[in-house]
């Protein structure tokens, strides 16, 4: 398709809602293959979009006119009627009031409009638009938007003595439900770090293995893990905390655990054993238990708190940018098709 985005260059502000729909759907668009036009060279600073806006520009009677700006735009001299022209658009109110009380009428000059939700939709019918409306919500970029955490599905245990016997930590426990868990079904999505001291590390990897070996584990096909025997300052700490989206503590006995509560503050989930002094001061939305003499609890414990992140990480993704610029696309194609119907009907 031929796109010609007319966005009053507001993709050189993409501080503003208008300006950042309009960036990535331009990219998202050349990314599907279509040919993508701005309308003004002004020189923006995103080498991609300065090319979308220089490269030469023929209109054809199958040009689309995107425009990604507030309806009063039909009022301009450059909108011209006989164009395909479609609005990706959107309002606030249940009302359109003083210099806004002509949209519903202006936006029945387009061939079609694009809203981003089902109740702007309701609004923009209900005073009275009757040219076709689609929804395709707005886009956040989840490779950007996604705070300190990692892509993966990270989980993170920090204790004292990892690979000795006498340590608080089941530690063994911990990882055998995890390689259990999650070895050979979506193990590129998952990583558990393990932060100790005073370890015994040989003796660690001595019985992960013998523990892989024993279960025939195909090594290929395992979930990645590492163990870090590193001192580091309590910022460091909590850099390390915000970055996992699951914080383990199968303790077996404690007094207290200063890494939960750590953890805690760093608004981390957690998973920890049912010992009373967790419960007793562990905050609930946070914090899940399991039966730590119970492998088969912790097993299905990590497999839920997995599939409550591969579910947040599908809904999040249903929003990127190039799930936006599929829909649009076939927005776009329908309204293509339909203005071909038309065409040919006309000529008949």
């Amino acid at each position: 398709m031929e796109i010609k985005i007319k966005d009053a260059n507001r993709h050189l502000f993409q501080t503003t809602g208008y300006g950042q729909m309009s960036a990535y759907l331009a990219k998202a668009l050349h990314k599907r293959k279509h040919n993508v036009y701005y309308d003004f060279i002004t020189g923006a600073n995103d080498s991609i979009l300065d090319w979308f806006a220089k490269k030469p520009f023929e209109h054809t009677p199958e040009t689309i006119y995107l425009w990604v700006r507030p309806p009063h735009y039909v009022n301009n001299e450059d909108f011209i009627p006989e164009h395909i022209n479609v609005f990706y658009t959107m309002h606030e109110s249940e009302t359109f009031e003083g210099w806004k009380a002509d949209w519903p009428q202006l936006l029945n000059k387009c061939n079609a409009v694009i809203v981003p939700t089902d109740w702007n939709k309701m609004i923009f019918i209900h005073h009275g638009v009757r040219v076709p409306i689609h929804v395709v919500p707005l886009a956040v970029n989840p490779k950007i938007f996604h705070g300190l955490k990692t892509q993966q599905f990270s989980i993170l245990s920090v204790h004292e003595g990892l690979g000795k016997t006498a340590s608080r930590e089941n530690w063994m426990e911990s990882i055998q439900a995890y390689l259990e868990t999650f070895h050979d079904r979506n193990f590129n999505d998952v990583i558990y770090w393990v932060k100790t001291w005073n370890a015994a590390i040989p003796s660690f990897h001595t019985r992960v293995n013998k523990f892989i070996q024993g279960k025939g584990f195909d090594r290929s096909k395992l979930p990645r893990y590492q163990v870090w025997e590193i001192d580091l300052l309590a910022r460091d700490m909590s850099n390390l905390y915000g970055k996992v989206w699951l914080f383990l503590k199968n303790a077996n006995r404690e007094g207290w655990s200063l890494p939960l509560h750590e953890a805690m503050a760093c608004r981390t989930r957690c998973l920890a054993s049912r010992l009373p002094v967790f419960q007793e001061f562990a905050y609930p939305p946070l914090v899940d238990y399991f039966d730590s003499d119970n492998q088969e609890h912790l097993r299905e414990k990590l497999w839920l708190q997995f599939r409550h992140w591969r579910k947040w990480k599908a809904h999040v993704n249903n929003f990127s940018p190039d799930r936006a610029a599929e829909r649009l696309e076939a927005v776009l194609l329908e309204v293509l098709d339909a203005q071909g119907t038309a065409d040919s009907q006309a000529g008949t």
